[in-house]
Formats: C-alpha cells, sequence, structure tokens
C-alpha cells in the first residue's frame, strides 16, 4: 500500500510539474504589446496594435503612430493610418505594417475600344516607405505592359515590365517570369507609388481569353498566378502591400543622446538603422523577444521554436542565449542558411568528382567527373561531351561538346556553370547607335536554370527583353524597364528599376536571345542645364547569369563596355526518361553504384548517392557511393563526444561510456552518470519548479523505505543510495 501511494504521488508530482511546465511555456510568448494603461486599446478589430501605435493620445509614441480604429462603419471595427483610407491589417514589431491598396486595372472591347482604366496610386507620410524587398510589381496579361512611378525620398522613379503570350495553353499556373504574368522589384525609400498600365495591340490579339490588363504593387507573397488571374481579378479589388516603418528621421547615436525620448525602453534591447527608409527601430536583443520599445518588454525565448528566429537550414538545437544548428546523418557542413548549410554526403564530390578509369578527369582548373568526359569511352554519351582546348589556351579551357559554350564548373548535383556573351548597345550624344550585339545560346538537352539565374537589364534609358524555346518548343518572351536621371539616383546593391533591373525566366527554357532597346537614344534632358542621360550612360547592357555573380553599382554603367561574358547555371539530366522506364535497361540505367539512388527532374533523371554515403554515383562500386565515417566529424553525427562514435556502413552509432546511461546523443537521452537519469530531469527543471518539488517533498508522512532497483544496481533504501541525499525536510 506504501509503495502504491508513493507512485500515486510521483504521478501526481509529474503531472503537477508538467502543467507548471506548459503554462511556463505557453504563457512566456504572450507578452505585453501595448502600454500598461493602453492594454485595452491593444486591439482593433482582429489586428493587434502594438506600441509604439496606438489608438488614443497616451498610448502611441507620437502622432506619426496615431491609427484611427473605425467601429461605426465596420463589425468587427477596422484600423486605418492615421485618419486616412488606408486600411491596416497587420502591425509587426519587426517594423513592418501591412496596408490594403488598390489594384490598376484596364479592360478593352473586342474592337479595341477601352471600357475601363484606372491609375491607383498611394502616399505614406514621412518615415514610412512601400517596403522594397516584402513587396513585387505584378502586371498581369498577354498583351501588356506597364509601369510603376513616384518619388523616393526627394527623387522621382520609374521602372516596369512587360508581359505577353499567344494563347491561354502557354500560361503555367505558379510561373511568373513574362508569360501571362511579370513580376519585378522596386527601389528602396520609395514614399510614394503610381501604377499605369498600356497594351500593345489593345488586347485586340488576346481579346478571346483576355480582355483585361492588370498592375498592383503587393506582397510577394500574398500572390501567386494562376492562368484563372486573366479574368477573375476583375473581381478584386484591393491586395495587401507592406509599408515599412521606423521612429523618427534620427540615427541610433543621435537617439541615444536624448533618453527621454529615446525609443528602445527594454533593457535587453538594442537600435538599429533600417536598410530602407530614416530614422531607427528597437529590437530585443538575440535570445529574447517581445517589444523593446516598452520597459522590460524583451523576454528571454528558446529561437528554436520559431524558424523565423534562426536561420539553420535542417536542425536547430537551443543554447542559453542563442542556438546551434545540426545537420542531419549523411549530411555535412555548418547547417546555416547563410554559410554552408546541409549538403547531402556526395556532395562533397566536388572535391572528390572522378572520372571513368583511365580517363582524365581534369581540363584545366576544372573538374571533369562521369557522366562528362573529354573524349571516347570517358562520357555516358555525346551530349556529355567535353571538348578540352589545349591549343589556344594555357591552362586550357573545355567547352560543351563542339561548341564555343566555355564550361567553368560541372557539379554532380546536376548543374553546370558556362560563360554566356552579355548584349550591349552604344550611342553617340546625337542618339546615333555605335555599338550593338544581341548575343543569343541554345542547348539541345539540356535547359537554362530559372532560380540560380536572372535576366539582368542596365542603363538609364533602357528596356530589354529576353525570348527564346522552352519547355515542348513553345516560345516565351519577358522583359523590364530601367531608367534613372542622374547618376545620383543609383544605389549600391539595388537593382530595382533605377539604374538596373531584373526579372525571371521560365522553367524548362533552351533557347536564350537578348534584344535591347532604348526610349530616347540617350539624348532626353532632365533639367534646365539641358545636360542629358548621355552626359552620364551612353551604353545599355542585358545579360541572363547567375544572380550571384552580378552586384549592382553605378560604375556599372562604365565597366560593363569591358566585360564580354559572364556566368550562366544550366541544369543537366540524364535522357528525359523517368526513374521507372530507366530502370527497365540496366545496361544504359545510369545509376552504377549499389548504394546510388535515382531522382527525377523535368528533363530527365539524376543519380545521387544513399544517405550515408559520398562520390560519384554514375560509377561502379569500387569508383562510385563510399560510406561516410561521420565519426570523423563532428558536423555529421550527433554524438555527445566524438570519441563515443562508432562507424557503421552507410550510418552510425552514439554509445556512453563505462559508468554512464543514455543514448550518447545530443538530440537524445546524452550520457548520464550511473542511476541520474531522474536527476538530469531535475536539473533541467527552473528553481520555481524545485521549490514546488521542496514543498511537495516536505509534506508530512512522505517518508521513503521502498526499494530503488535499476540494471544491476539495488539499493535497500534512500540512505544507502549515493547518488540520493537525505533530504533537510
Amino acid at each position: 500500500m506504501g509503495l502504491h501511494l508513493h507512485l500515486l504521488q510521483a504521478q501526481l508530482l509529474v503531472s503537477i510539474l508538467l502543467i507548471f511546465v506548459s503554462r511556463s511555456v505557453s504563457t512566456q510568448s504572450n507578452f505585453q504589446i501595448a502600454k500598461p494603461n493602453c492594454t485595452d486599446q491593444d486591439h482593433c478589430g482582429n489586428v493587434s496594435i502594438p506600441f509604439p501605435f496606438g489608438t488614443r493620445e497616451g498610448c502611441y509614441l507620437d502622432e506619426t503612430f496615431l491609427v484611427t480604429c473605425n467601429d461605426t462603419h465596420y463589425d468587427p471595427p477596422k484600423p486605418f493610418f492615421r485618419k486616412s483610407n488606408i486600411s491596416i491589417t497587420n502591425i509587426s514589431l519587426e517594423g513592418q505594417m501591412r496596408v490594403m491598396q488598390f489594384i490598376a486595372k484596364d479592360c478593352y472591347s473586342q474592337n479595341g475600344t477601352r471600357v475601363s482604366n484606372n491609375e491607383p496610386w498611394i502616399r505614406v507620410t514621412r518615415g514610412f516607405v512601400v517596403s522594397n524587398t516584402a513587396n513585387k510589381f505584378f502586371v498581369i496579361g498577354c498583351d501588356t505592359y506597364a509601369s510603376v512611378s513616384g518619388r523616393r525620398g526627394n527623387r522621382s522613379y520609374s521602372t516596369g515590365c512587360t508581359s505577353t503570350c499567344d494563347n491561354r495553353d502557354d500560361l503555367v499556373d505558379g510561373s511568373c517570369f513574362g508569360l501571362g504574368c511579370c513580376q519585378m522589384s522596386i527601389p528602396k525609400q520609395a514614399w510614394k507609388v503610381k501604377v499605369t498600365l498600356y497594351s500593345f495591340h489593345n488586347l485586340t490579339t488576346v481579346w478571346d481569353f483576355n480582355n483585361c490588363s492588370y498592375g498592383f504593387l503587393a506582397e510577394e507573397r500574398a500572390f501567386n498566378f494562376s492562368a484563372r488571374n486573366l479574368s477573375n481579378l476583375r473581381n478584386v479589388k484591393k491586395l495587401p502591400m507592406v509599408v515599412d516603418w521606423a521612429v523618427g528621421e534620427r540615427t541610433c547615436e543621435e537617439a541615444r543622446n536624448d533618453i527621454s525620448s529615446y525609443a528602445c525602453k527594454s533593457e535587453k534591447s538594442e537600435c538599429f538603422e533600417p536598410d530602407n527608409g530614416y530614422g531607427y527601430r528597437c529590437r530585443c536583443q538575440e535570445g529574447y523577444e517581445g517589444n523593446p520599445y516598452l520597459d522590460n518588454g524583451c523576454k528571454d525565448i528558446d529561437e528554436c521554436k520559431n524558424q523565423s528566429l534562426h536561420n539553420c537550414e535542417k536542425q536547430c538545437k537551443n543554447t542559453p542565449g542563442g542556438y546551434k544548428c545540426v545537420c542531419p546523418k549523411g549530411y555535412h557542413g555548418d547547417g546555416k542558411k547563410d554559410g554552408q548549410g546541409c549538403m547531402r554526403g556526395q556532395s562533397l564530390v566536388f572535391k572528390v568528382a572522378t572520372a571513368k578509369p583511365n580517363c582524365t578527369d581534369h581540363c584545366g582548373d576544372v573538374s571533369i567527373p562521369f557522366p562528362f568526359g573529354t573524349r571516347e569511352g570517358c562520357y555516358l554519351s555525346e551530349t556529355f561531351l567535353v571538348t578540352c582546348n589545349n591549343t589556344h589556351y594555357h591552362p586550357p579551357k573545355p567547352f560543351l561538346t563542339n561548341s564555343n559554350i566555355e564550361i567553368k564548373n560541372i557539379s554532380l548535383e546536376g548543374q553546370l556553370t558556362v560563360l554566356q556573351f552579355i548584349a550591349k548597345a552604344c550611342y553617340a550624344r546625337n542618339g546615333t547607335r555605335v555599338h550593338y550585339n544581341d548575343p543569343f545560346i541554345t542547348f539541345q538537352e539540356f535547359t537554362v536554370n530559372n532560380t540560380a539565374n536572372k535576366f539582368t537589364v542596365v542603363g538609364c534609358d533602357t528596356y530589354a527583353f529576353v525570348y527564346g524555346e522552352w519547355i515542348n518548343q513553345n516560345n516565351y518572351e519577358t522583359g523590364c524597364t530601367s531608367r534613372c536621371f542622374s547618376k545620383d539616383n543609383l544605389d549600391d546593391g539595388s537593382c530595382s528599376g533605377v539604374g538596373c533591373c531584373q526579372t525571371s525566366i521560365p522553367k524548362g527554357v533552351r533557347e536564350v536571345n537578348l534584344t535591347l532597346k532604348s526610349y530616347d537614344n540617350f539624348t532626353k534632358s532632365y533639367d534646365d542645364n539641358r545636360s542629358t542621360v548621355w552626359d552620364f550612360d551612353n551604353c545599355s547592357y542585358a545579360f541572363l547569369a547567375e544572380e550571384s555573380a552580378f552586384t549592382f553599382s553605378p560604375n556599372k554603367l562604365s565597366s560593363l563596355m569591358n566585360v564580354e561574358k559572364l556566368p550562366m547555371v544550366v541544369d543537366w539530366a540524364i535522357d528525359r526518361g523517368t526513374c521507372e522506364e530507366s530502370q527497365k535497361n540496366m545496361s544504359s540505367y545510369a545509376c552504377k553504384s549499389t548504394n546510388s539512388n535515382c531522382n527525377e527532374t523535368d528533363n530527365g533523371y539524376r543519380c545521387y548517392c544513399s544517405e550515408g554515403y559520398e562520390g560519384n554515383p554514375y560509377l561502379s562500386d569500387s569508383d562510385g557511393c563510399k560510406d561516410i565515417d561521420e565519426c570523423k566529424n563532428s558536423s555529421l553525427n550527433k554524438c555527445e563526444k566524438d570519441r563515443y562514435c562508432q562507424n557503421e556502413e552507410g550510418t552510425y552509432r552514439c554509445f556512453c561510456p563505462k559508468g554512464y546511461d543514455g543514448d550518447g546523443r545530443v538530440d537524445g537521452q546524452g550520457c548520464i552518470r550511473g542511476q541520474s537519469l531522474i536527476f538530469k530531469l531535475v536539473a533541467r527543471i527552473s528553481l520555481g519548479i524545485a521549490v514546488l518539488v521542496l514543498v511537495v517533498c516536505c509534506y508530512p508522512g512522505n517518508s521513503f523505505n521502498g526499494s530503488i532497483k535499476r540494471g544491476a544496481f539495488s539499493y535497500d533504501s534512500m540512505e544507502n543510495a549515493e547518488e540520493y541525499k537525505s533530504s533537510p525536510c
């Protein structure tokens, strides 16, 4: 009976502890967002109103952050920005406010007569700017081009893109790369935005399936294109747009000089200056969350419970005041999204890429892994032939098959980096074109990567197109506009239509053609001194290139004249069949290693090493996928100590040293000395829970005379167990 009573008491204690812990966790994230005397005003309808915003005097920082809660005309009430008609749907303490903005529409009758058109605009108060990272400018239509213009700081801006298609079957749901839909970024510091729509032929060539065009600046993640949008957007009035906000117009250093007005009130807060706009913002220090604008507003958090608070690619392990990124079994790297990330075992094959036996594995500085090869018998098929030109180049240079397409890198993960020509168009002061080229590139079996590359246009009086053949011999065309009125308009690193614009291409492109155009041949004057764009920019450039290989700066207006080529990423695969079809003929099936798997892509299949293996999956076992010894690299295993890791074929096992219990894993029980499994749990409980344990422990009649058994150990009483000390109560 006594033993049963103690078991019930133990169960009750565990239940209380679990309730306490769950309540602690659940209440931790429910931090206060409004000022103490304004908690009844921390919502307007379904929208939270965190300080520095507020709905009445004394609840906001200053009138810039006034929110008008209209409960007269709306049920539930709706919040509006200050005293305007701009409705608010969300306010975040990360410095963003979501508002609803009108869509531009341009509709025509069958004979080309315009039947409806609007040009919506929005202007926000100083200190607030339209987000250039969260929003995109979208244009929808099959005979459409559009511009977005306005003011940024004390300067004007204008940019746009083109959307075309020949028939409804060209359109791909989720794809906004110029076929029925185009999108592009806007410049920083824009506080006024206006959208204007145009049509090449008043939609008469596509009227049977598209009689309206649409343009809008909206939150990128709030819109996903589908073919139905050609018609159903006619019934949509507004879409969400993100506005960036900050405090005042001073820098952090200037603001700290006046502590009474300094907005970062929490002891665990810090000040920073935003990339977009003016003024400063406050944020909680790393490892804390809450409202940094309130006294004691920042509370300790577990970053790993919220993916937006850590930059781990795969797995996150919480540590006091921070976190550690961990890669799962069979992956290499530091696990960080902004670092090495987590790469499959075979991804290190870039360093160990191997060719077939008796075949050259390099051409100059470039590795040539099988299925590629430089001579017959060393490649899988003619598609993978690499011509190593050692006659005209030293060191030698590799070229794809027998073409002039130079190869810079071959990855066994299915990517090929090649060099592609830049399109250039230059003009004399009188507007005469003095230099022009329109490069193209064509692939028979491979496709241009639509995620790693961007179509980029550079110039201050420029628009350009990229077009050609894509999947199933269909055609595509898209483009963008780049304009500026002086060199002072340009920002380093910004390619959002002012001196530089970018847009994406569709998936499955096999042919790329580039065409450059100019509005005024660089002759237009923008000031009273009659100076023209030509005085600081007389050339335009366009290229489809690897996005990470190009960063815009004002000197690119001239320096690109001396650049002939830029890197472009191409996707390669085996054949055009599926894995199942290819495995029916094992003699031609490319995944030769026993420890390899097949993965299907849009233009064929690829091979990769199984989890726990690395190497070249296209080679037989003697040269192909080999076992990874995870125990030699702490980033590849989850054992508490590398010396307590035992490698096994395709995997590994963690163990604990003599005298310790547990599974030895950092994501499991770990290793605990002897009988102390229960003490590890107790040690991790907060001081408040420890007090609760003492109270329960001291309850009258709670003596313990039972027997504790674990494994080969047995203690007759608590007094005989070294690990269990007697309690002062």
